[in-house]
C-alpha cells in the first residue's frame, strides 16, 4: 500500500441548485425521429445552478442515488457563478 498522494480540499460551502429536472419527457415528435431521435430518454435532462460568486470546480461532483452521473467524465468542469449546466 502507498501513502496518499493526491488530495482535493473544497473551502466553503458549494451554492449549487438544482434548478431542473425533465424526465419521462414525450414521445419524439415525427420531425426529431427522421433527425434519428427515436427514444424519450434521449430528452431527459438535469440542469445545476451555481447560485454563489465564484466559479466552482466540478472536479468530483457526481450523483449517486437515482442519478448516475459523474463529472469527472464530463466536458464540463467549472461552473461560473450564475450560470447553468445541464445534461
Amino acid at each position: 500500500m502507498s501513502a496518499l498522494n493526491e488530495a482535493t480540499f473544497v473551502v466553503g460551502t458549494p451554492d449549487l441548485v438544482l434548478t431542473e429536472l425533465h424526465y419521462h419527457p414525450a414521445h419524439p415528435t415525427v420531425a426529431e425521429q427522421a433527425a434519428g431521435f427515436r427514444n424519450a430518454d434521449d430528452f431527459e435532462f438535469v440542469e445545476l445552478f451555481n447560485a454563489g460568486t465564484t466559479t466552482y470546480d466540478l472536479e468530483g461532483v457526481r450523483f449517486v442515488a437515482g442519478i448516475q452521473f459523474d463529472f469527472n467524465a464530463a466536458a464540463i468542469t467549472q461552473l461560473p457563478p450564475a450560470r447553468s449546466v445541464w445534461w
